[in-house]
């Protein structure tokens, strides 16, 4: 050490190499059709296959593709970015007489005219079809059906309400009861003793996962009960582009991303991550061949996968990077097995070994390329 006899400034050079670690909670970006959850919205996931489940339901065989994809990324990194798209076709359930709307979310359903409709499903889709609302006030609620499953008798002014699975859509029993809010009003500003709000519309609103609560007028009980059954909710989950939903990952401000993953993508989906990665500079792009290159097509693989990257696609940027297979995997939901693009693993295996502490490294290899959940490749 260099002893100063006046102020000056002492350079020391530091190898701290050995202990860089890139920030945690950085997600990878997906973009696909599901069977619920709201529509056009970034949805943060953690939590594996319960997280997914939580966020957008089980998969189908028109969503199987980009549920199997998330949760195979989920496999190698801890959280995943997920915006869901419908079609033009799709709607929220709602009232019988009524007429059905789409609602894609919270801040849509701000825009939405609700006169005389008392409940909407949360989100669209058939699966809104399944639910039931009650409510008991205090005259109606000693002989009411789920008077049980509550603490408190409403008083006078109050009431409770259930959200219940009609057909078991939801919880795999018919009749189940999804959701209670005790002791509602319909004052607004009101509180209930632990100071939490009472006013019905304010609570169902801000938490529900199933309903939306829109015009208290139509909320009517007839001696002492409220009921009404949704319908008309219609899935739409034919998607031709998914532009709409990587444009959310525009702007590096609001979502923090290492990869964007390309599943059952148009080729117009390649131009966009491509723009986006480079205009963001903090990311990468990851797609797989069609399922056709390689699947079924014994003897041409390599020249459709080549045609592809070189002709369809036909990108040179460091932004993108592509494979070339699709695996098959389980799905316990529907007892089938499934192909899946590679490009979630590639990613998923390049967001571990980002996160790990050398992260120039490369994410294949024997020890860093280790490919989970796989019962075979195509």
């Amino acid at each position: 050490m260099i002893n100063m006899a006046s102020p000056g400034v002492q350079a020391n050079e530091v190898d701290l190499s050995y202990q860089v670690r890139a920030e945690g909670g950085v997600s990878g970006a997906f973009v696909g059709a599901f069977q619920w959850g709201p529509v056009e919205e970034i949805v943060p996931v953690s939590g594996g296959t319960e997280g997914l489940l939580q966020k957008f339901f089980r998969p189908n065989d028109d969503t199987a593709i980009y549920w199997l994809s998330v949760r195979d990324y989920l496999l190698y990194n801890d959280s995943a970015l997920v915006v869901r798209l419908v079609g033009d076709a799709a709607v929220n359930a709602v009232p019988a007489t009524k007429v059905p709307v789409l609602i894609k979310n919270e801040d849509h359903f701000e825009t939405v005219t609700t006169t005389d409709v008392s409940f909407y499903a949360r989100f669209p889709g058939a699966l809104g079809n399944a639910i039931d609302i009650e409510a008991a006030d205090s005259e109606g609620f000693a002989t009411w059906d789920y008077a049980n499953e509550f603490t408190y008798a409403p008083g006078a002014n109050e009431f409770n309400v259930v959200v219940v699975d009609r057909t078991g859509a939801f919880s795999g029993t018919a009749g189940t009861v999804l959701e209670r809010y005790e002791l509602m009003t319909k004052t607004v500003g009101a509180k209930k003793t632990d100071g939490t709000s009472a006013y019905v519309k304010d609570v169902i609103n801000r938490s529900s996962r199933y309903v939306w609560m829109g015009d208290l007028a139509a909320f009517t009980f007839t001696v002492g009960v409220f009921a009404t059954s949704l319908q008309g909710g219609v899935d739409d989950n034919v998607l031709t582009t998914h532009v709409t939903g990587w444009n959310k990952f525009s702007n590096p401000a609001t979502s923090d991303i290492w990869e964007m993953v390309a599943v059952n993508q148009a080729d117009t989906d390649i131009d966009t991550l491509l723009t986006i990665a480079e205009g963001r500079g903090d990311c990468v792009g990851f797609f797989s061949p069609p399922l056709a290159a390689v699947v079924n097509n014994i003897g041409n693989e390599s020249t459709d996968v080549i045609e592809y990257r070189a002709v369809t696609t036909n990108k040179n940027s460091s932004y993108l990077m592509m494979d070339d297979n699709w695996k098959m995997v389980y799905d316990e939901f529907n007892d089938v097995y499934r192909w899946i693009p590679l490009a979630p693993t590639n990613a998923g295996l390049h967001a571990q070994v980002v996160k790990s502490p050398q992260p120039w490294q490369s994410h294949g290899g024997y020890t860093r390329g280790r490919v989970k959940n796989i019962v075979k490749l195509a």
